[in-house]
Formats: structure tokens, sequence, C-alpha cells
């Protein structure tokens, strides 16, 4: 399959950072792989979910799951889905990686507090709406908005990890989130 230039950079980005096979007993998603959470791949139902087509969707899908098939189902559900291949390039790669780590609804609340942030009051709901859309567009359209909007989505992130290290089970991943953001922030900002 062919995918367009800016969901290519999007992965370039997300895919080393979401690393390999991990089984994590800290991690509420269980055994991942390629970022690919078992907790989600089973959201999907067996349809997709079933990797190895053996009727169920258990680890064994997560274990056997190729860059290939993860790419494809990024493609689907974290960019296509929510719309990002009609958002500014940069912001698009923000939201795409915020919505693979910290999971879709928070990425579009990330989103939603740093526009009002910048002056452009939309619900902070975790919907990517019409409004939101708007706002994004409205902002990018302004000198230095994308970029300055990329960096407040990245700031929003490291503000919700550090909430989320407050719970001593998440408290490791910490270094890692910010740095993590850190780094998008200079690819984008």
């Amino acid at each position: 399959m062919t995918y367009d230039v800016a969901f290519m950079r999007a992965m370039e980005f997300t895919l080393p950072r979401e690393g390999g096979l991990s089984d994590d007993a800290d991690d509420p998603g269980g055994v991942t792989n390629h970022g690919i959470s078992l907790r989600w791949l089973r959201s999907l139902g067996q349809l997709e979910g079933d990797v190895d087509g053996d009727g169920d969707v258990d680890a064994d899908d997560i274990r056997g799951l190729t860059p290939e098939q993860a790419t494809a189902l990024y493609h689907r559900h974290f960019w296509l889905r929510p719309g990002l291949q009609s958002l500014p390039q940069g912001i698009a790669i923000c939201q795409f990686d915020a919505g693979v780590n910290c999971g879709l609804t928070r990425a579009v609340r990330i989103l939603q507090e740093a526009l009002c942030g910048m002056g452009q009051p939309v619900a902070v709901d975790g919907i990517f709406g019409g409004k939101t859309f708007s706002a994004v567009m409205s902002l990018c359209r302004l000198p230095y908005g994308e970029p300055r909007l990329a960096t407040a989505m990245c700031l929003g992130r490291i503000r919700f990890y550090v909430d989320l290290a407050a719970s001593p089970k998440r408290a490791k991943y910490l270094r890692g989130w910010v740095s993590r953001a850190t780094d998008l922030a200079s690819l984008v900002g």
C-alpha cells in the first residue's frame, strides 16, 4: 500500500519510539508490539484483531504483528479515521503521535486545550469536530501559527505526562515521555 508523505513522516517519528515487543506488567495496555496493545487490538474485534487468523484475538496476535500490519492499522485508525490527512502536516504529525501515545480522545483534548490557550475557544470534549478543525485551520493561517500550535500541543502532552507520573507505576516512564514530546516539538515546531 502507498501512504502519503505526511503519514510516512509521522510513522518515521512514532514507530521507532513505540519499539518492538513489550510485556511490561505496569503497562495497562498489556502485551504490546510496535505500539499496538492487546487491549486496543481486542477493541477492533475479531475481523481486524485476529492478525494470525486462528479465530481469537490474544497475545499471539500481538507477538506476530509485523511493522507493515501495524502501519496499516495506524493509517486506518489513527490517521484516516480522525481526518488527520486534512490538517497541516506539522499538526497532523503531532496529533498522530499523541493519539498513538496518549489515546485518541486524550490527544484531541490536548489539542483543544492548546487551541483555547492560543485564543481559539473550543469545547475541550475530546471530539474532533468542525469547530476544532476550523480553529486549527484559522490559527495555522496566522504567521507562525502552525509551529506555535505544535509546540503548545507538545507542552500540553508534557503536563499530561507529569500528571500520569504521579502514579508510582507510571513514574518510570516520565523521562521517555518528556523526551518524546520535546523531540516532536523540535521536529515540527
